[in-house]
């Protein structure tokens, strides 16, 4: 399940401009340009940027050194993170 499939449940609203998807280890993690449409249950919607979104990472900060016992070679040597978005007007 990708990043937008948990936001679109978060958020009951879905991806306008994706954000970058992949970082390498230590780079700082950033949401880019990437924008979600708000669909309120009114049905009204409003489109914002995903910087002002809330993201995290098991209640955290999104940690962009993790361990060596974390990367695996079934999936390349790369480590696949589930993040949250959380918004609040």
């Amino acid at each position: 399940m990708g990043l937008f499939d948990r936001l679109r449940r978060a958020f009951s609203g879905e991806p306008e401009e994706e954000p970058k998807k992949e970082f390498k280890h230590g780079e700082t993690f950033e949401t880019g340009s990437g924008t979600l449409k708000i669909i309120y249950k009114s049905g009204a919607e409003r489109v914002i940027p995903l910087s002002e979104a809330t993201i995290t990472e098991a209640g955290g900060a999104v940690n962009m050194n993790p361990s060596a016992s974390e990367y695996t070679t079934e999936n390349g040597n790369k480590v696949t993170k589930s993040v949250t978005a959380s918004y609040t007007e």
